[in-house]
């Protein structure tokens, strides 16, 4: 990314759009770097962070809980509170709603990779949805003995996706045939034996006990690690511990300690790990030892999400109305734009 287009990403003040109110839970930067997205209650904004203009505003069935781009950029996917799932395009300067799927459950995370060509949809009953992004057809489903996925990835390479919340397991999507085919109403033990999930976490790192939340996971950009945030027990809305384990073995590399931690995402190209919590807070934390080399505080309420916008930037939204881009190496703001009203 050029440093000029980077220098147009910047705090986007959220005030008089479609996300404002009870607070904003998403944002998403499509992956050539042009837009930034964010969701909340009221639905969804989009920018284009060259200029920082609004291009787009639409306003969803339900409450945004997660949103992510497709590869072209002008496709975005949201999870919605108790409403499944939809797929907005634009067309001609319009957004409009292509497909809505998934059920009516409520949608606490997504993951596309980076070919664009299929989505994951994590629900609230524990299933984990595969669609592809041209007809938006249902062509996967995982299921886990926990009844919330509440953060899930795809490695860099589309071969592996992590799924996280009351347990968290690795699923190889190359050898997984008989994920594909699985059906819905198929046992945990069947789908297991044929979908070559090749290893389950489900343990509270650095703990005896057994039952773990995880509120967040991110591959590293060379897919070899797995980072998250965690807490001990079902109902634990801010994770204790951010962790980071290998991708191939689950086993740990390192483990910190943090307050409140919801969120979590690799920076700079894989040279620092950036989490959010839920007293405003932004620390960023070498990658390798887990060392906290700086924290600030970067919103009035909780971070509900953080981002990787490419270089040294990261992009965070906050419950206070306000999506905030960062530089990693010295945690100061980059700039500050109000969208059109």
């Amino acid at each position: 990314m050029k440093s000029s287009l980077l220098a147009s990403i910047l705090i986007l003040s959220i005030s008089d759009t479609p996300a404002q109110g009870a607070g904003l839970k998403a944002v998403a930067v499509s992956p050539d770097r042009s837009l930034v997205a964010a969701g909340g209650t009221n639905g969804v904004v989009v920018w284009e962070t060259k200029t920082s203009k609004v291009i787009g505003k639409f306003s969803t069935t339900g409450t945004v809980q997660c949103l992510g781009f497709v590869k072209d950029s002008r496709t975005v996917v949201v999870g919605l509170d108790s409403k499944g799932a939809e797929a907005w395009i634009q067309k001609a300067g319009v957004w409009m709603r292509a497909a809505h799927f998934a059920g009516d459950g409520t949608i606490y995370a997504l993951a596309i990779p980076p070919s664009g060509k299929e989505v994951a949809i994590a629900s609230d009953s524990g299933w984990t949805y595969l669609y592809e992004t041209e007809k938006w057809h249902q062509t996967g489903v995982l299921w886990e003995r926990a009844n919330l996925t509440s953060g899930i990835a795809f490695s860099p390479d589309g071969s592996g996706l992590a799924s996280a919340g009351n347990s968290f397991s690795m699923w190889d999507l190359r050898t997984a045939s008989g994920l594909r085919k699985a059906r819905a109403d198929r046992s945990y033990e069947e789908l297991e034996a044929t979908s070559k999930k090749f290893w389950t976490w489900s343990r509270a790192v650095g703990e005896p006990e057994v039952d773990v939340y995880c509120s967040d996971i991110t591959f590293s950009p060379d897919g070899k690690r797995v980072a998250g945030t965690t807490g001990v027990g079902r109902h634990f809305t801010g994770g204790k511990r951010l962790f980071v384990l290998e991708a191939s073995t689950g086993r740990d590399v390192w483990v910190g300690r943090g307050n409140g931690m919801l969120t979590v995402t690799y920076a700079a190209e894989g040279t620092a790990l950036v989490t959010g919590s839920d007293d405003g807070k932004l620390r960023v934390w070498h990658p390798e030892n887990g060392k906290m080399l700086r924290e600030w505080r970067g919103h009035e309420k909780s971070v509900r999400q953080v981002a990787q916008l490419g270089g040294k930037q990261f992009v965070s939204v906050g419950e206070d109305g306000k999506v905030i881009a960062w530089d990693v190496d010295s945690g100061e703001l980059v700039a500050r734009f109000v969208p059109d009203k």
